[in-house]
């Protein structure tokens, strides 16, 4: 909301971005009752329209097993297969070459090298692809995310599973019930309540929370007395 008030002024010209660091403080952002956050509000709306939002973390199914795979640790292996292969064509060299099994080995050993070496050229092309797209989302190079794509993608993962826990769930029922917001299962034709509870829960709590004022009253005795009343 702040980058989007900001844009367009003097100082923060096209401000009106996020980082999308941001995306797991939405659950934690709540409202005036501090009952209800920010991404039950935004799930609500969305399943307005899209009832696929229930079940978005499996629209996304690599990127939980993205989360799980270091970069770093493929290219660690992938070197290590490298020398393998380079010490074991050597030592083909202690093996007669009229032999029957040293023809076989030499195009086993020459094919896995090919292998190898396609899937480093790939690791680097994947990398470089992420690293380009963690730029145009504003990461800096010496972010740990930049370096490390595991961590943006358990990031990401994370915040799938949020919205599904926090998504209103449906369910056949003839009226919404519930004062928990959060992951409620209601009929599709009751998610405008839905939005329309979130918005009067606030409502209400404000209502609440206004000042109250001082109204004197006069009794038989003629003593005043300070009597309090909400407006």
């Amino acid at each position: 909301m702040g980058n989007v008030l900001n844009a367009d002024t003097k100082n923060f010209k096209r401000a009106d971005g996020f980082c999308l660091d941001n995306l797991n403080k939405l659950s934690t952002t709540k409202d005036v009752t501090n009952k209800i956050n920010l991404l039950v509000y935004i799930t609500a709306i969305i399943k307005n329209t899209d009832e696929s939002i229930e079940t978005i973390r499996k629209q996304f199914p690599g990127v939980a097993e993205s989360s799980k795979i270091l970069f770093s640790d493929v290219a660690s292996d992938l070197n290590k297969m490298k020398k393998k292969i380079k010490d074991n064509t050597e030592s083909l060299k202690n093996i007669p070459s009229n032999l029957a099994c040293y023809t076989k080995l030499v195009k086993f050993y020459e094919n896995c090298s090919k292998d190898i070496s396609t899937l480093d050229k790939d690791l680097t092309d994947v990398t470089e692809k992420f690293q380009k797209m963690m730029v145009y989302y504003g990461y800096t190079t010496d972010n740990s995310k930049y370096k490390n794509p595991e961590e943006f993608f358990e990031m990401i993962d994370k915040f799938l599973c949020e919205v599904e826990r926090y998504t209103p769930k449906s369910e056949l029922k003839k009226t919404f019930k519930g004062s928990n917001m959060a992951g409620a299962k209601i009929t599709n034709k009751n998610m405008d309540d839905v939005i329309k509870g979130i918005q009067q829960t606030d409502v209400d709590f404000l209502i609440q929370k206004k000042p109250k004022e001082n109204k004197k009253i006069v009794l038989d005795n003629k003593k005043e007395r300070k009597l309090i009343v909400a407006k």
